[in-house]
């Protein structure tokens, strides 16, 4: 048996300028059902990338460490979670079909609809591997009490005169990607007397991780900080007595969805059409 330790809505990752899914080189225009299914992908990280961390600290023993769902575009009005779990053992736990207009739901609602999907699912899985899944209930009103907010911050670390202490901290925004800044200290102190700007970093929070593990001292104030993603690698340098972040390129700006106000969206119901 394995610990369960992640479950990811697909696509997990992408471009910053162009819906995950597509081609870097794919500069639209994009249609309707495009924009849709970008919307619910960049929204599901921090809301799967939060319950996640609670999973872990559970230590649920499952088939696998790591399963995965799938979205698609819905022909009715309704968000249908499907937890079809005939492959479950190969990793596959269903999806989520999504209705026309989901971009302009407003992005607190859009998570608290994928984590109540999200939420269905695991219970399903729960049951056919005969675990207890009732305290996952529990995290996910922690996330849901937060505000749907996923941040992390990681450990200190000192600077080579043993003088000041830095460390990272994180959040996942709504359009997928993390922001990073460092917060710098006195030896003695938790609190920061100085705190970067923020910085555009990845979209799971063991990138953060390995970011901050990896980050490195190239003189005695300045830290080289990057390398969380093969993918989207980008290292910038900061100066931790200034604060002051050099970036090769400005950072991207990614793709959002910040919903309609004039469109009265509200969220849509949920339908479970499948429980195998």
């Amino acid at each position: 048996m394995a610990q369960l330790k992640t479950l990811y809505l697909y696509p997990y990752s992408g471009w910053e300028e162009v819906p995950w899914g597509q081609g870097r080189g794919d500069r639209g225009p994009y249609d309707d059902a495009t924009l849709d299914l970008d919307a619910t992908a960049r929204t599901s990280r921090r809301v799967f990338e939060a319950v996640n961390v609670g999973l872990r600290d559970l230590g649920i023993d499952s088939r696998r460490s790591s399963y995965s769902m799938s979205i698609w575009h819905s022909k009715s009005a309704d968000v249908e979670v499907d937890p079809d779990l005939r492959y479950f053992t190969q990793g596959f736990v269903g999806g989520i079909a999504i209705p026309s207009g989901f971009r302009f739901v407003e992005p607190d609602l859009r998570a608290e609809v994928l984590l109540a999907c999200m939420s269905t699912t695991i219970h399903a899985l729960g049951d056919r591997e005969g675990w207890d899944s009732t305290a996952v209930d529990r995290v996910v009103a922690d996330f849901r009490s937060s505000g749907y907010k996923c941040e992390w911050t990681g450990p200190w670390r000192s600077t080579r005169d043993r003088k000041l202490r830095v460390r990272m901290s994180m959040r996942l925004a709504d359009d997928g990607y993390g922001r990073w800044r460092l917060n710098v200290a006195t030896k003695d102190s938790e609190d920061p007397f100085l705190q970067t700007e923020e910085v555009l970093g990845w979209t799971w929070v063991d990138n953060f991780i390995r970011s901050s593990k990896s980050m490195k001292f190239v003189s005695p104030s300045t830290l080289l900080v990057g390398s969380g993603s093969g993918i989207l690698n980008r290292t910038v340098t900061v100066n931790i007595e200034t604060g002051e972040v050099h970036r090769r390129e400005p950072d991207p700006l990614p793709l959002s969805y910040p919903g309609d106000p004039s469109r009265a969206v509200r969220a849509p119901k949920i339908v479970v059409v499948k429980a195998l």
